[in-house]
């Protein structure tokens, strides 16, 4: 309860509740009283709950310094890591975890390359090299399961995507896939075993008009899977997973201008529905579960803020628009902060300000 109160503070809602139990979902989102949450920064972001509810973000200044902090009596104070990101890249070099009070942050080093985590300790960040290749980890994504962590990432040295699994300081690294040029804007999820199930941007052929570009899934231990091919599709992809641990995926189609979801079902068969369309939707998409019915965050040409898509039924989605900040989201992020709210925040690159709501959880 004290973390919903806090969060009343910064947000601006009523915490449902009925002897210590939350009421049922509301759907609606909440439009706080004070954005931005930070003014001059907020490139890369990446969002997670603690185990108090209370959200944490990890992102970019203006200048690329990488900021970490975590929601307290309504603030966000934050707190330099040590690191630094190209903060003009348009993929996501910065993922955060949180595990009971300590914070990780993993990113590419844009001064002297390579993929790092930084671990919080009693004097600070210490930062360690996961993978030391220059180019590794220019685009990552980042989970967590039991006691390792799983980071996604893609080496643009050699255009591969990478997986790394471990602890800090024991990390072991496998290319998973190296058919073209591939790994771009991986997006990763563990199931219930420890398995991880990864989406990324391919580009396994080439013409006289440029890449075709796919969308690409892997589940550790198969082989790579070409989900959608063409029209440059595959961009900014963001995967969950239900409850029997099968992939739904969000992505962007470049040159049609789409949002598609792709969802996998028992048979193992896939199945790909268009989202959104004219004009221009789907860049920095991120997508959540609550069963199998998911929830899509996303930039739209033309809207300032964000646009929020959630499945009303079989291959239905309604749109809905948050006009918060000067130009579209970048930079999408969630994180489960109750049964019924998602924190969720973007970069508003006009103004050079992280933007946030609380949306009900589907």
């Amino acid at each position: 309860m004290k973390a919903c109160l806090a969060l009343s503070v910064l947000l601006g809602f009523a915490c449902g509740s009925d002897g210590g139990h939350e009421l049922s979902c509301d759907p609606d989102f909440v439009n706080p009283n004070n954005n931005p949450i930070y003014q001059g920064g907020g490139a890369h972001l990446s969002a997670y709950a603690g185990s108090d509810g209370a959200p944490c973000i990890a992102f970019a200044k203006q200048n690329g310094d990488i900021v970490v902090s975590c929601e307290h009596n309504g603030r966000f104070d934050g707190v330099d890591v040590g690191g630094k990101v190209e903060p003009d890249w348009f993929g996501r070099s910065i993922g955060l975890i949180v595990k009971g009070l300590e914070r990780y942050v993993f990113f590419w080093d844009a001064v002297g390359g390579g993929l790092k985590v930084a671990d919080e300790t009693e004097k600070g960040f210490s930062i360690d090299t996961i993978d030391p290749d220059e180019k590794a980890g220019v685009d990552l994504s980042v989970a967590v399961h039991g006691d390792d962590f799983y980071v996604a990432y893609l080496d643009m040295g050699e255009h591969d995507l990478r997986f790394a699994k471990g602890r800090v300081g024991a990390f072991s690294i496998t290319t998973l896939d190296a058919e073209g040029a591939v790994g771009n804007d991986p997006s990763i999820a563990v199931d219930d075993n420890g398995v991880a199930h990864i989406c990324y941007y391919g580009c396994g052929e080439f013409s006289l008009s440029g890449c075709e570009g796919e969308l690409r899934y892997i589940a550790l231990g198969t082989v790579p899977q070409v989900i959608d091919h063409g029209d440059d599709a595959g961009w900014y992809c963001s995967i969950a997973l239900d409850a029997t641990s099968l992939p739904h995926i969000a992505y962007h189609v470049h040159k049609k201008g789409e949002l598609r979801y792709a969802f996998q079902d028992k048979d193992k068969q896939w199945h790909v529905n268009i989202v959104d369309s004219v004009p221009s939707a789907g860049a920095f998409a991120v997508l959540v579960l609550d069963g199998q019915s998911p929830l899509i965050a996303y930039s739209k040409e033309g809207i300032n803020g964000v646009v929020l898509a959630r499945h009303d039924a079989l291959d239905t989605f309604t749109q809905k628009v948050v006009n918060i900040g000067k130009s579209p989201a970048k930079h999408c992020a969630f994180a489960r902060v109750s049964r019924c709210k998602l924190f969720l925040g973007w970069f508003d690159e006009r103004s050079s300000a992280l933007d946030a709501i609380l949306v009900g959880a589907p």
